[in-house]
């Protein structure tokens, strides 16, 4: 016997029931293996708790999906050293809880080696649908919808999933790194850096477009060594080599960031030789974390709604299920840039 949060489909402790019940933990184990050694006054009171808690007692996990009435999801997520992905996760339990499926989060990275045992669990537990939260190899996301529907986030064009079951979700990044770059200039800032992912994944690409695009815009010129891509997002590993762009010559009067992590990087590279945010530098990031406004300056930050994302995933994928003509869709939210003292003098 195990209790399941209906919240969040994590287990509920033992110990958690028993408090909130008011009654040991022993009567709350004699009330799982045999009721009736347990007064009426103990069980009212420990139903009241499951009640208080929003959990249920099952079995097993069988008896646990039965009481979803649509069924399993599985999405795939990157371990959450971003505080991003944090957001994703909540909002993508909302989700399920509305449309009344059963989420079940993994941070292994789908490859070759383990995507037959993947298929076998989703035959196994037949379940729904796929989301893929984390960068997978197309092929693997295209056999994954020969058998349920798939949602990706954007690191592949429209064409490339002409007719598979999958579904794109992401934001309109290349509009919102052009509006951040031209908040940049309107600020007398022309000399504008831009950290950015590895451009072989279609968001990273269409963020660089957008800045591009924004420089173009302004007459002012490309500069390949103002663009540093960066496929590790921690702060150590970014530092050096912003400390060195920060060092050059003509270094840059500002900076866009495609993450939070990235951008405080930069304000640490910054403090590191002597250069003071936004008096020398304004920097803006990319994600809205809530350690924007914990980090000193404050962090300018491109708000993508971390929760909205992830609701909108299952949605979509809730979508597909229930009408099977709504697949290779690209759904696109909307951003806003937070200004915050990163880049107000």
């Amino acid at each position: 016997m195990a209790y399941i949060s209906k919240r969040t489909n994590e287990r509920v402790s033992i110990v958690d029931i028993a408090k909130a019940a008011k009654v040991s933990v022993a009567t709350v184990s004699r009330a799982q293996t045999n009721p009736n050694s347990v007064s009426q006054k103990a069980r009212q009171q420990i139903y009241e708790a499951l009640q208080q808690l929003d959990c249920i007692a099952v079995r097993n996990g069988a008896d646990y999906l039965d009481t979803f009435s649509k069924g399993l999801l599985i999405m795939t997520m990157l371990p959450e050293n971003n505080p991003f992905l944090g957001e994703v996760k909540k909002g993508a339990l909302q989700a399920a809880q509305d449309f009344e499926y059963f989420l079940l989060f993994t941070e292994d990275s789908l490859n070759k080696q383990n995507i037959d045992s993947f298929i076998k669990l989703i035959r196994k537990y037949k379940v729904q649908g796929v989301i893929i939260g984390n960068e997978v190899d197309l092929q693997l996301s295209k056999r994954i919808s020969t058998l349920v529907p798939v949602i990706i986030n954007d690191h592949v064009q429209d064409d490339e999933i002409s007719g598979y079951d999958i579904s794109i979700v992401t934001v309109k990044d290349e509009e919102a790194v052009y509006n951040a770059v031209n908040y940049l200039i309107s600020l007398n800032r022309r000399k504008v850096a831009f950290l950015n992912r590895p451009s072989n994944n279609n968001y990273a690409e269409n963020r660089l477009k957008g800045y591009r695009k924004a420089l173009m815009k302004n007459g002012i010129e490309y500069r390949q060594d103002f663009v540093l891509a960066f496929s590790n997002l921690g702060i150590k590993t970014a530092i050096p080599e912003v400390e060195s762009l920060l060092k050059s010559e003509t270094r840059p009067d500002a900076i866009i960031a495609s993450t939070d992590l990235l951008a405080v990087a930069a304000i640490k590279a910054c403090n590191n030789v002597g250069l003071r945010v936004p008096e020398d530098i304004a920097i803006i990031g990319f994600d809205d974390t809530d350690f924007c406004k914990a980090c000193s300056p404050s962090l300018s930050s491109i708000r993508m709604n971390g929760e909205l994302y992830g609701y909108s995933m299952v949605k979509c994928l809730h979508e597909q299920l229930t009408n099977g003509q709504l697949k290779n869709r690209r759904i696109q939210l909307d951003t806003e840039l937070i200004v915050r003292e990163s880049t107000t003098l």
